[in-house]
């Protein structure tokens, strides 16, 4: 991970920003950005701004903090499009939780042998949630149900 970077570069001036002190959103705010696209500090007021930093007005546009997803399963993006498939469909033909249970621990069972399947899905669904605006994972994964030998070796932080 990136050293944030302390050095202000400009300051953004959106027409609204969420602040934490309000609970609210609230106009005449600023948010001070590094060259890395790292939040400095945020001004709950712009004459609180020094004169000297470089400012970048953003009409019509409210910002607020990033999301924070705090139960993921990244992985299970490789179930995308096979909940609705005969492929999961149990002895009755109809789909069910256990079916799709079933097809779930199929796809733990290969990802935790290719370590590179598992890295590839995560990262698809990261960049995802990145897209969406959330910031922050908190990642659950099913490899305790695989070999303890699969599992000592397996690293998600890799992703």
């Amino acid at each position: 991970m990136d050293t944030p970077d302390r050095d202000v570069a400009e300051v953004w001036l959106p027409e609204l920003c969420w602040s934490a002190r309000t609970g609210r959103f609230e106009g005449e705010m600023g948010v001070a950005v590094s060259k890395g696209g790292w939040i400095v500090e945020v001004y709950d007021s712009t004459p609180a701004i020094p004169k000297a930093y470089h400012r970048r007005e953003f009409k019509r546009v409210a910002l607020l903090p990033g999301f924070v997803n705090c139960h993921s399963h990244a992985f299970q993006r490789g179930l995308r499009g096979k909940g609705e498939s005969d492929y999961t469909r149990g002895s009755d033909g109809a789909a069910n939780f256990w079916s799709w249970r079933e097809e779930m621990y199929r796809l733990v069972g290969s990802v935790a042998k290719d370590e590179s399947s598992m890295k590839d899905a995560c990262l698809r669904c990261f960049g995802e949630m990145i897209d969406a605006g959330i910031t922050s994972v908190g990642e659950f994964h099913y490899l305790h149900h695989v070999d303890a030998a699969t599992a000592k070796d397996f690293l998600l932080d890799r992703a």
